[in-house]
């Protein structure tokens, strides 16, 4: 301006200049040429004027712009990191996930195992109910042929009706023939028949008190007697004949097969009952004891399945709530990431309707017509979250007033690069949208698997649960099938009791031994016929005989018959089956020269004979040792004699024999058991002190003075007076001694 004002200034005084010496036309062209000078000078210094003004425009939409990108690279780090953030929950949500669903798993496989338990008691039921089903049919088909015996009873009533010479009707049942046979015996003073006209077919027994039972057979073979106990009160006696034919025993079956009637009185009332043959009850009553058996071992099982699966069942229900407690935390936490990753999710999406808003309204201002100032200031105010100053956003409405054929190419290009920005503005917000919404699916995905995880468990419960009631229902069922199986026992043996084939009641009887009630399941007979006896006087009885050394073959306590060795084993137990054994044994070997030797083992009462000079490695059947029966090695001496292993170990016997000899102990002459006694010191000098010792390792009766074997034939003569034994394990006197002798001083230990 300064230039173009000097030129200005200055032109008067050139004309002056050039009117005082120059020509006009020359002053003209001059002027000319100044002029066009100076309006090139005024082109030029509008053109720079322009340039520093757009490079000033440039530089500050630059420096806006880096401001913008730094604001926008600051948030996105602040996105990125928060994104992160989140990722790590959703990588410890995932790690928690696999690990639920572990669990899971093997809580699915428990839950399989159950399944098939429970399919398996299903089964057990439906067998249960099967063989129900047989039951009712073989009930069916007893009841059928129960009335197949009515038929045949009512035929057998009737002939013996007609052999007492009783009238009856054709139509009459067997509750009417029993009426008629009733009043006939009831008129106890009344003779049925003359001695020499009775009818053989009449007997009157007494099997309980309370019961007379009358057995009868048909056709042309009956016969009667008088069998049993004395008759009790109210007992209807028939005079005695001369004589008569007896029928067949009830123990046995009538020659021609046909079944006998029983007459029972119960209550004052008679009743009518067939009955059968001694075999086929005893077998029977037998299978119907291995039955009852069988059911109280399937229920004694069913019980025991039922509290393993109460236990597990418990076991379960307390592990899955404490799974349940431990994954509520992760199930609030993982519901709570997933609020927060639907609220980022709106953000995000408010943040996207924004600048779809601010891109629409930028679009729309692209027309001058429509820009109004103020609207257009607050639509793009959004702007100023963009990085973009207040001071160019109202540049930025007052370039977009201006026409588009007035907009310089840099003016057009700051648009474009306002709209390339919102662009991509939108785009990452689009972006950071999708991340929160996958973000979201795979939180909810967690949440969803969290609670499925939780279903799963209530029907890993629920299955548990019918799983036990469906035991309670197999155990119902077995106690319904143990009941049924009591009953037809209890039947059974009332049956054949009133038949006179038992001689005791199904709930106790009477061991001749100690004369108590056991029950009737548990006493036993032996071989030869004789008993009740109860195992556990047979046990008593065997001991004695064991302890007073005269074992051998065990005699019957009725008729001194040896009891057989099934008897034995089934009888006694195990111990001491193997104590009478090795009694046996060692009296065998005294008698036929072999050398009996107890088993090494402390306390194991095992014996066997080995020939002299063999070798004695055996291992006991009792104690499982495997040892050498000569010298007491244990274990075994692999590859060494006797006397090389004594001689190995002489330095271990010599210390024994003086630590034997300093107190006064000595040895079993049979297994060698050390063996002492108290107040030694006292009992050098009494004459009268027993010497007399039982072995506790091997039973041998010994002198402990002169360590001679004592036999019943055969005494060292050291105790003069004391005729007596001291029991090695209660120290007490095996006998009393005789009146006027002198007491022992001393008991035995070992």
């Amino acid at each position: 301006m300064k230039r173009r004002g000097g030129s200005l200034t200055e032109a008067p005084r050139t004309r002056k200049r050039l009117c005082g010496k120059a020509p006009p036309e020359e002053l003209l062209r001059r002027a000319q040429d100044a002029l066009e000078s100076a309006g090139a000078q005024r082109a030029l210094a509008d053109r720079e004027a322009r340039r520093q003004a757009e490079e000033l425009e440039a530089e500050a939409q630059r420096q806006g712009a880096r401001i913008w990108h730094g604001q926008a690279e600051e948030r996105q780090r602040s996105a990125k990191a928060a994104l992160d953030e989140a990722l790590k929950r959703v990588e410890a949500a995932q790690r928690a996930l696999e690990e639920a669903k572990q669990q899971a798993s093997m809580r699915q496989q428990s839950a399989d195992a159950a399944c098939q338990e429970l399919q398996e008691a299903k089964q057990q039921m439906e067998a249960g109910v099967q063989e129900g089903a047989a039951r009712r049919r073989a009930a069916e088909e007893l009841a059928r042929q129960r009335a197949s015996e009515e038929a045949a009873m009512k035929l057998k009533l009737r002939g013996l009706c007609s052999e007492l010479g009783l009238s009856t009707k054709a139509e009459e049942g067997s509750e009417g023939l029993t009426r008629i046979l009733e009043k006939s015996l009831s008129d106890a003073g009344r003779p049925l028949r003359t001695s020499m006209d009775a009818p053989p077919a009449l007997k009157a027994a007494e099997t309980e008190p309370e019961v007379a039972a009358k057995v009868a057979t048909g056709g042309e073979q009956g016969a009667g007697s008088l069998t049993g106990a004395p008759a009790p009160d109210g007992a209807v006696v028939p005079d005695k004949a001369p004589a008569p034919d007896l029928a067949p025993a009830p123990d046995k079956a009538p020659a021609d097969g046909s079944a006998h009637v029983v007459l029972v009185m119960e209550g004052g009332q008679f009743r009518v009952e067939p009955t059968f043959p001694v075999e086929t009850a005893e077998e029977r009553q037998q299978q119907l004891c291995v039955q009852l058996q069988e059911t109280e071992q399937a229920l004694e099982q069913r019980r025991g399945d039922l509290r393993a699966a109460k236990e597990a069942h418990v076991a379960l229900a307390a592990q899955i709530r404490e799974k349940q407690e431990a994954a509520k935390p992760v199930i609030r936490q993982l519901e709570q990431d997933v609020a927060k990753a639907k609220q980022a999710q709106e953000a995000c999406a408010a943040e996207v309707a924004k600048v779809q808003q601010l891109q629409q309204s930028f679009e729309e201002m692209q027309d001058p017509e429509k820009v109004k100032p103020r609207a257009a200031k607050a639509k793009l105010s959004p702007l100023q979250q963009l990085g973009i100053e207040a001071q160019a956003v109202t540049s930025l409405v007052e370039l977009l007033q201006k026409k588009k054929s007035k907009r310089s190419p840099k003016e057009r290009k700051l648009l474009t690069l306002v709209q390339d920005t919102i662009k991509a503005q939108l785009k990452a917000r689009h972006g950071l949208q999708e991340r929160c919404a996958g973000d979201v699916r795979q939180r909810q995905e967690k949440v969803d698997a969290a609670q499925a995880a939780e279903r799963k468990h209530a029907q890993e419960v629920e299955t548990s649960q019918q799983q036990v009631a469906a035991k309670e229902l197999s155990l119902k069922a077995a106690e319904e099938v143990l009941e049924t199986a009591r009953a037809a026992l209890a039947e059974h043996e009332a049956r054949m009791t009133r038949a006179g084939l038992l001689r005791f009641n199904s709930a106790s009887a009477a061991c001749c031994l100690c004369c108590e009630d056991v029950p009737a399941r548990a006493a036993a007979t032996l071989g030869c016929g004789h008993g009740w006896y109860c195992p556990t006087c047979v046990n008593r009885f065997v001991e004695a005989r064991l302890e007073e050394g005269i074992a051998g073959d065990i005699p019957c306590p009725d008729c001194g018959k040896t009891i057989s060795e099934d008897d034995l084993v089934r009888l006694l137990p195990k111990q001491t089956v193997f104590k009478l054994h090795a009694s046996n044994i060692s009296r065998k070997a005294v008698a036929s020269g072999a050398v009996p030797r107890s088993c090494p083992t402390p306390d194991c009462p095992m014996e066997k004979t080995f020939d002299d000079g063999g070798s004695a490695r055996e291992t006991c059947p009792l104690c499982g040792e495997e040892s050498c029966w000569w010298c007491g090695a244990q274990p075994y001496h692999e590859g060494l004699s006797c006397e090389e292993y004594r001689r190995k170990h002489n330095d271990d016997d010599q210390s024994f024999l003086q630590w034997m000899k300093a107190t006064g102990t000595k040895q079993c002459p049979t297994c060698g058991m050390a063996t002492t006694k108290e107040n030694l010191e006292m009992q050098t000098d009494q004459v009268e002190e027993c010497h007399k010792m039982i072995c506790r390792s091997c039973g041998t009766k010994f002198c402990f003075g002169c360590e001679a074997v004592l036999t019943e034939s055969f005494s060292c003569g050291c105790t003069q007076n004391a005729h007596n034994f001291v029991d090695p394990h209660t120290g007490k006197l095996v006998k009393h001694l005789k009146k006027g002798k002198a007491k022992p001083k001393a008991k035995a230990r070992n």
